[in-house]
């Protein structure tokens, strides 16, 4: 009972401390928030036309061109940049980090955007346009 007390007793003092904290942590969000929606426009926009590209890009990671350097002796190199073999440990890194790129690009941006749509969907259909359907029309105006 007396650890409770005491509990108590410094949770009385530090409850303006807290709820002022509070205060300061919602404006901080709001502001972060506002921003975030100023500039999701441009974001969206700019990964649609990046994604093409940079999964194009990811997935040569994966094409080697074999060349026969002696008879029966073949060796493989990386389709856009010869010098590297695709034996090497450079390139295992190399696979290693298209892979991980593959979530990102190909499969983590149409994600965000099926997240975003699903999210949106009600003030789309309603017509009734919150912060976030603003902020994501490029993904769901005709």
């Amino acid at each position: 009972l007396l650890t409770l007390a005491a509990i108590c007793s410094v949770g009385s003092r530090l409850a303006p401390l807290l709820r002022s904290v509070n205060r300061a942590l919602g404006a901080i969000c709001g502001a972060v928030l506002a921003g975030l929606q100023r500039v999701l426009p441009l974001a969206l926009m700019l990964t649609f036309l990046l994604v093409p590209s940079a999964t194009n890009r990811i997935f040569k990671t994966y094409l080697c061109d074999s060349f026969e350097l002696e008879p029966g002796v073949m060796r493989r190199y990386l389709h856009d940049d010869l010098t590297l073999s695709c034996t090497s440990k450079e390139y295992a890194e190399t696979q290693s980090i298209a892979f991980a790129l593959i979530f990102v690009w190909p499969v983590g941006v149409p994600l965000l955007y099926a997240g975003l749509l699903w999210v949106t969907r009600v003030a789309v259909r309603t017509h009734v346009p919150t912060a976030l359907s603003r902020a994501t029309v490029f993904l769901w105006a005709e």
